[in-house]
């Protein structure tokens, strides 16, 4: 990756804090945390973040209606779901407002391996398609034919 990737992380576990810690070792990340209670969102996410990583240590609406605020405020954004739960329906609860999943118990090698995922896929390639024009190609072919 050549340019620093902005991830936000919101978790109110201490115990993995030390595990997104671990991600500016392990690539160019900036890695900033965040507390959901603390935290005005609407500001929050209308500075440039690539990505969101949700930590969700007990399932209760409350958590499904933070993933579906986050998604309203800047559907851009992708948002990685890290949970002992919703693995079987996260489908079905979050639709397309996540952009990832990793079940916990939490381990670094996975949560990189999502990111990286994601990143690699929101990195737009330009493909040059030229213009092209049917009855000019019908005549190129018919010059290119006599040549043979």
């Amino acid at each position: 990756m050549a340019a620093l990737v902005s991830v936000l992380i919101f978790s109110t576990n201490k115990e993995t804090r030390g595990i997104y810690q671990s991600f500016s070792v392990f690539g160019d990340y900036s890695i900033k945390f965040a507390d959901k209670a603390n935290t005005n969102l609407q500001q929050t996410l209308s500075t440039k973040i690539d990505l969101i990583i949700y930590e969700i240590m007990q399932p209760s609406l409350t958590e499904i209606e933070f993933v579906e605020q986050m998604y309203s405020i800047n559907p851009t954004v992708p948002i990685v779901l890290v949970s002992g739960y919703f693995a079987d329906t996260k489908e079905t609860v979050f639709g397309n407002k996540i952009a990832g999943f990793v079940k916990k118990p939490l381990v670094l090698e996975n949560v990189l391996s999502e990111v990286k995922k994601i990143i690699n896929k929101s990195i737009k390639t330009e493909v040059f398609l030229p213009d092209l024009n049917f009855d000019n190609l019908h005549y190129e072919n018919k010059k290119l034919s006599v040549l043979l």
